[in-house]
């Protein structure tokens, strides 16, 4: 074999030694292997975002009559949430001291309503003294609400915001 020949015959050998190194170092760091494991974790509660208001003795309702919805508003979630809406969901009232079956509910005809831009709360966070809506007493509630301490029970609707 002459030089060259056998310069060559040096040169293709390392040659299919590299790239066959390389097809194994490839086979080895494309993962030739399966395998797999487990996650758990726990999710948060979702605690209802909760509100007291009080109407001053002084702005009666009546047919027609709007009132500010003002109290303070707390989130107990460990996240952020967003008030998209208010509504009613059941309406007591007591008068001379007792039940008055005769403005609840269906009778009442109570409607409430978010004002101004929706609330955010942050975790934990309460607003103090916020006015977020209004109750409205609609044209046909029953006489009987007439002189009643009316309670509306309010529920929020909304979303969590990352």
């Amino acid at each position: 074999m002459g030089k060259t020949t056998k310069r060559t015959a040096t040169i293709a050998t390392a040659v299919v030694l590299s790239v066959g190194a390389g097809t194994a170092a490839f086979a080895f760091a494309s993962g030739w292997f399966q395998g797999g494991g487990t996650a758990s974790a726990t999710s948060a509660t979702i605690q209802n975002v909760t509100t007291t208001v009080t109407i001053p003795s002084n702005n009666h309702l009546f047919p027609g009559k709007s009132v500010n919805l003002t109290g303070d508003i707390t989130n107990p979630n460990e996240f952020k949430v967003k008030i998209n809406s208010v509504s009613i969901t059941g309406v007591t009232s007591t008068k001379d001291g007792g039940s008055n079956t005769g403005c609840v509910t269906n009778t009442a005809d109570l409607s409430a309503v978010l004002t101004g831009s929706a609330p955010e709360l942050n975790a934990g966070q309460t607003l103090n003294n916020r006015t977020f809506g209004t109750l409205t007493m609609g044209q046909n509630a029953a006489a009987a609400c007439a002189g009643s301490t009316i309670t509306a029970t309010l529920t929020f609707a909304g979303e969590l915001i990352p």
